[in-house]
């Protein structure tokens, strides 16, 4: 398995080979939703939360990819998505696959001409809604259950199904890059090394395809590592839900002149941190349409460690996922913790010989807000 995974990362390097200087467009969390994937007999559907993601694709996620799309020139040879394409919380793999199709279809349609290219994000392969039965017949009935608060609901959590997301969106993914693929793939650009990582499945599969891409490309100008669950605590509300074993991921990043692009908290954040081994660079965007085209300047919320950490009750801090990561992040050479308020929208990577710099858009301006150095 490990031999066909890297003769498909060293095949790609032909294919995706330019110039040394390029652009990559960035989208966080971007939740496609409509009303009409929540259909279930007697059952009012969907949740608030679902409304609101609905509402939000019917104005401000065209406006933003539209916006995103018209500073798309010749130098970017792809787009990268980086997880919860869709909002998901779906209880039929019927729904779940049509939605991952549909997803795909309406963002693609905004770069027809670019590779869009994603990881897999929570939401991507979340199952919750109603618990359906069918009798001999095939008639489908929602089985109520009591909720958390002890009322009876249709809405309940029911676990992960990444077999639909293979079946569906790893195909895309291997359509997209011409190659064969899987959740966990790799391939260089130019000099530079992009790996997207899955953070859903097992995580021993997704760990030793990182260690593996690592060890047989041990020479890259930068090293893009595409993750929806970030590496480094970055939460205030959740701090403690990072990639799976976050630590040994970070101690294999650290060798390599790396930078991170994660999602997933909806906060944008840049933490840039110094070892005697190399350095990385950790964005978080979010594409999270709500916040989109307000007029509001791009700001700080938090513009230090320290900062971070007054914001996390002692509840956060001693959690049994969060406690680890957030005691190692205070022992590292931190340079920079910021996380931004009003900053939703998209992101330009420019990427040189001389510098690896964020270019944050968050209106159909065209105008850029603000501009964070990352290498």
């Amino acid at each position: 398995m490990k031999k066909i995974i890297f003769i498909f990362v060293a095949a790609f390097a032909a294919l995706f080979a330019s110039a040394s200087e390029y652009r990559v467009l960035v989208l966080g969390d971007i939740h496609f939703e409509n009303a009409k994937y929540h259909v279930y007999p007697g059952v009012k559907y969907p949740t608030k939360y679902s409304k609101a993601y609905d509402n939000m694709w019917q104005k401000a996620m065209p406006e933003l990819f539209t916006a995103s799309a018209k500073l798309l020139n010749k130098d970017v040879p792809f787009v990268v998505q980086l997880g919860d394409f869709t909002q998901g919380y779906l209880a039929l793999k019927e729904q779940r696959a049509k939605m991952l199709v549909d997803a795909f279809n309406a963002v693609k349609s905004y770069y027809p001409d670019h590779k869009l290219l994603f990881t897999k994000g929570n939401h991507d392969t979340k199952v919750h809604g109603p618990k359906i039965v069918k009798d001999k017949d095939g008639k489908e009935t929602v089985v109520m259950v009591k909720g958390k608060n002890g009322k009876e609901t249709a809405a309940i959590a029911q676990g992960w199904d990444n077999p639909t997301y293979a079946k569906v969106f790893v195909p895309i993914i291997e359509k997209e890059l011409g190659q064969k693929a899987g959740s966990n793939f790799a391939f260089r650009q130019g000099e530079d090394l992009f790996i997207f990582f899955d953070g859903m499945i097992k995580a021993r599969v997704s760990i030793n395809f990182l260690r593996d891409t690592l060890k047989k490309n041990p020479k890259n100008r930068y090293v893009f590592f595409i993750t929806h669950l970030p590496v480094l605590p970055c939460s205030t509300g959740v701090p403690g839900w990072l990639a799976p074993r976050s630590r040994e991921i970070f101690d294999m990043l650290i060798q390599h002149n790396t930078v991170i692009l994660a999602a997933h908290t909806h906060v944008p954040s840049l933490i840039k941190v110094k070892g005697e081994k190399g350095s990385i660079s950790q964005l978080v965007a979010s594409s999270i349409g709500y916040n989109w085209n307000t007029g509001k300047p791009f700001g700080n919320r938090i513009s230090n460690r320290d900062e971070f950490f007054k914001c996390l009750t002692p509840a956060k801090q001693n959690n049994k996922r969060a406690k680890a990561p957030l005691a190692h992040l205070k022992t590292l050479n931190v340079e920079t913790f910021e996380l931004y308020s009003n900053a939703t929208g998209f992101v330009y990577l420019k990427i040189s010989d001389k510098s690896v710099d964020a270019e944050f858009y968050t209106d159909k301006s065209g105008k850029v807000a603000a501009v964070k150095k990352l290498k």
